[in-house]
Formats: C-alpha cells, sequence, structure tokens
C-alpha cells in the first residue's frame, strides 16, 4: 500500500469527526469507509483507489453534467437541472408542488418543509425558470390529469432512482462499477442493464461497488459555482438552505484552480502596492 494513499484516505475520515449541528448517519458512514480505503489502498499499475476515487470527488464540472444529463431518462432531467442550479436537497426538489409557485418567476416553501426550519425563497431566472416552463408543459399526464407536483413520473412522486442514474453516469465517464472481489473495474457498454453493468465475468458475480458522482454532489456544486461567481456567502446560505456556517463550509469546495487564482489575486494586490518610481526631467 502507497503511504501517500493511506494519509490521504484517513485525513478525509478525520475531517466528519468535527460536530456538526445535525448528527450525520451518511458523514459517518463516509467517515468508515475512508478508513477502511486507507486499510487496502494499493497500487494498481499506474492507477491507484486515491487517484480514481479522485477522479469523482466533490464537485461536477460542467461539461460532464451536460454529458450525464442526456443520459437521464427525461423524468429526472427535470430535477437534475433545478438541483444542479439551485443547490436544494433531493427530498426538497421532489416535494415541490405548483401552489409554492406564488408567482411566474418566484418559489416559497414554507418553514415547516425545509430541513433547516427557515422558509425558503427562490427567484427563477434563465435556466432555472426554463426548467419550471418545461415541468409546466409536462405537468398533464397520459391519463389526462393535471399533476400536483413540479416533478413527477407521469404523474407519480418520483422515488428511489439510483439504477438509472448510475447508467447514466457510467454512460458519460463520470462513474463505474468496481467488482468487490478482484477490484477491477468492470467495462461499460451504453445499453447495458443494471444487472449486467455490476456482473464480473473474471469473478462471475453481481456485487459491485458503485464509484460515481451523486446527486448530492449537485448541492455541493452549486454552492462552488456560485462562490466563484461571486455571490456573497450569506445569499448563498439562502439559496440552498445551509443554515450555519460551519456546515456550509463542509460544501464549498475549493480545489487547485482556486487556490491558484487566490495566488494570482494576491500578486497581482502586492503588485499594485508597489511604490511607483517617476522619473524626473533634467533641468535646462
Amino acid at each position: 500500500m502507497a503511504e501517500k494513499d493511506r494519509s490521504y484516505f484517513i485525513d478525509l475520515a478525520q475531517k466528519f469527526l468535527a460536530p456538526t449541528t445535525v448528527y450525520d448517519k451518511a458523514a459517518e458512514a463516509r467517515f468508515r469507509s475512508y478508513l477502511r480505503l486507507a486499510e487496502t489502498a494499493t497500487l494498481d499499475g499506474e492507477t491507484s483507489q486515491r487517484s480514481r476515487y479522485i477522479q469523482y470527488s466533490n464537485f461536477w464540472l460542467e461539461q460532464e453534467f451536460r454529458a450525464v444529463l442526456s443520459y437521464l431518462p427525461e423524468y429526472l432531467r427535470g430535477p437534475t437541472r433545478f438541483a444542479y442550479f439551485c443547490g436544494w436537497r433531493l427530498g426538497e426538489v421532489l416535494a415541490l408542488r405548483w401552489p409554492h409557485l406564488i408567482d411566474e418567476t418566484t418559489l416559497q416553501i414554507p418553514a415547516d418543509e425545509t430541513k433547516d426550519g427557515n422558509r425558503r425563497t427562490l427567484v427563477l431566472w434563465g435556466e432555472l425558470l426554463d426548467v419550471i416552463e418545461e415541468a409546466r408543459a409536462r405537468r398533464l399526464t397520459s391519463r389526462d390529469v393535471l399533476s400536483d407536483l413540479i416533478f413527477h413520473d407521469d404523474g407519480r412522486a418520483i422515488g428511489e432512482f439510483k439504477k438509472p442514474w448510475r447508467l447514466a453516469c457510467c454512460a458519460a465517464d463520470a462513474g463505474h462499477f468496481e467488482c468487490r472481489v478482484c477490484n477491477q473495474t468492470l467495462p461499460f457498454t451504453i445499453g447495458m442493464s443494471y444487472d449486467a453493468s455490476r456482473r464480473c465475468a473474471a469473478c462471475d458475480t453481481a456485487d459491485a461497488i458503485y464509484h460515481g458522482r451523486l446527486f448530492h454532489d449537485l448541492r455541493r456544486t452549486a454552492a462552488r459555482n456560485m462562490r466563484k461567481a461571486g455571490v456573497p456567502e450569506s445569499t448563498i446560505m439562502a439559496t440552498t438552505g445551509h443554515k450555519t456556517d460551519a456546515m456550509f463550509r463542509r460544501y464549498d469546495i475549493k480545489d487547485e484552480g482556486d487556490l491558484l487564482e487566490a495566488q494570482q489575486e494576491l500578486q497581482r494586490y502586492l503588485q499594485e502596492q508597489k511604490p511607483k518610481v517617476i522619473a524626473m526631467r533634467k533641468g535646462r
């Protein structure tokens, strides 16, 4: 095992030991999985488990998001685009109803329907407004009934959708399945069934682990993109529904590009502070 891989996963695990205002079972599960990865990380040619994990960590790239979107079933494209632009939680997105649209460009969720207990208001503009207009066009179901839900599957509430989600991510090269037995990445072909995509021919098993993009990563990405666009932190938190600064900072992902930009900004500022030398004219 490469020592740098072990240290990397231990550092990730320790991030989830910090106290938060809400007990997070998902965070605890990630903490345990990172510890397991720290114990089992091995080099596989030139690619280690660490580098394969980093490939899908934390936030979406724009082109990757668009690629996955193209492979999703139509009923999942609306909520996925909506979450990408505003960073709302999956449960809040899927629970949206037309009465929440208080006027043509404003959504509002009552405080008793949000996780943070605060009323949430979202002003619709640009592609976010397009998402709602497209949902309006799909409101009439095949049974000629108007759905009360903004996002639905032909009138039915959208339930668990990990199978189409994972298949779309694999098709867009934003995810893969890994055999639990031999730890090999399984080949994927567009059009494969979910069960076939998880079967390892070498081990004759169908219990592969999924590594790749998650719907919840859209929330992290929205927070990061708004910050990079210069939106004030308080406005981002009001949009996404982060109640505390500590929780927001866990989603406000920094990457190497951010760090480079920080250095560039710092050095530009310092350059401006240097005393200017004024050339003196010689007298005649």
